[in-house]
């Protein structure tokens, strides 16, 4: 069993783990302004769940740097989620450095009146907060991960990533191996569940908050009524009865197969070969696509020297700019594995078939989805499920009067 403690505000790291002295608030709506800093204004840099696209005021991500020994990330606004934190402690603690998750410095909420911090000399380290006044805004302040968003390198055909992939893939498939093996905290029922972590509610916009859900036929029913739209009951009908049609000749399939491995005389249900496949959650990052994976060059030279140096910051530079500075100098990328706002305990099929299915993501020419394909156990049947009833329930114009 996993262990997991909620988080209690306000949350700070011990000093010593820290690249230099926290920034203050003062100092993180200072740099929000910057466009050197606030990583809103740039779709070529790491965490973008928009792909890139600028953020909206009410979720702020900034870069401020630190020390020599690194920058800080800050995201802040009323939509950053204190869930993104538990999230990072809990898989960092739980998966004994096999996951590279960032560093969670610290996390607190404050009131904030954006309106009143347009009036000139305001300092709001000077102002008494007051509950109520303004929005109440979650900050949280993380490890800086310098690098590179595998979107840029795939996208400016970086000859050195290009044979460094395989690698890159082999490491991240044995992150996500690490990360589904955690196992599930104990929840107020005593069984297993299908949710956000703490036995909550899905966070991410496509869930739109369903959930904690006891059961994987809960969990897939509630998967279908997110698929079409809930005041069409009738067409709802009609997609459960087209799935149930269309997955019944697939279970008989995995069924002569499970009969067969294990020369058994009867017939198996198919809720038994659901329950033995999907019945168990696994926790599950649910927003991978390219932006939210992070790589960076780590020279030889540099790693048997026990730190980064001058030569090794100056790589890094070169790599975020889409540089391959040279070719043939013997490395290693490193991969990290950002933006854990959605993370929660998903069916298997989950992490496969919501990022990077042709039906919900890149084509299968995609060079990313070529490498996660050697990253991520595929789950065809269920992604061809997923496409299916994606299909039968394109909405009509009366749908949306």
């Amino acid at each position: 069993m996993s262990h997991y403690t909620p988080l209690k505000l306000p949350y700070f790291a011990l000093s010593s783990s820290l690249p230099g002295p926290l920034p203050t608030f003062a100092e993180i709506i200072s740099f929000s302004r910057s466009e050197t800093h606030n990583l809103n204004f740039d779709p070529t840099t790491q965490s973008s769940p928009e792909h890139g696209t600028c953020h909206p005021p009410s979720r702020q991500i900034v870069r401020i740097p630190g020390s020599a020994k690194g920058d800080f990330l800050v995201k802040w606004g009323p939509d950053v989620r204190l869930l993104e934190a538990e999230n990072m402690l809990f898989v960092s603690a739980n998966s004994r450095g096999r996951v590279r998750v960032p560093k969670l410095y610290a996390a607190y909420q404050r009131w904030y009146d954006a309106e009143a911090a347009d009036h000139d000399n305001h300092n709001p380290e000077e102002e008494e907060e007051t509950e109520g006044k303004g929005r109440l805004h979650t900050i949280l302040i993380m490890q800086f991960i310098p690098g590179t968003p595998i979107a840029a390198l795939l996208s400016n055909r970086s000859r050195r990533f290009r044979r460094h992939r395989h690698a890159v893939a082999a490491d991240l498939a044995a992150q996500f191996a690490a990360l589904r093996r955690l196992p599930q905290e104990r929840s107020p029922s005593r069984s297993p569940y299908f949710g956000a972590l703490g036995h909550r509610p899905f966070p991410n916009r496509f869930w739109r908050g369903a959930g904690p859900f006891r059961s994987v036929e809960a969990y897939t029913d509630a998967l279908f009524r997110l698929e079409c739209p809930a005041a069409h009951a009738t067409e709802q009908q009609r997609v459960r009865d087209a799935v149930r049609a269309r997955w019944g000749r697939v279970v008989r399939q995995r069924e002569r197969a499970w009969i067969a491995e294990r020369r058994e005389g009867h017939a198996v249900a198919w809720g038994v070969v659901r329950e033995g496949e999907h019945g168990v959650p696994v926790f599950t990052h649910a927003d991978l696509h390219a932006n939210n994976v992070v790589v960076r060059w780590r020279p030889f030279r540099s790693a048997s020297k026990g730190g980064e140096g001058k030569g090794g910051k100056e790589k890094e530079k070169g790599e975020e700019e889409g540089e391959d500075e040279d070719e043939n100098e013997l490395g290693i990328y490193e991969a990290y594995i950002i933006d854990w706002e959605s993370a929660g305990w998903h069916a298997p099929f989950w992490e496969h078939v919501s990022g990077h299915s042709p039906g919900a993501g890149p084509s299968k020419k995609d060079p990313w989805f070529r490498l996660m394909r050697r990253v991520l156990k595929p789950y065809r049947e269920e992604e061809k499920m997923l496409e299916y009833v994606r299909d039968i329930c394109i909405p009509d114009e009366e749908y949306y009067h």
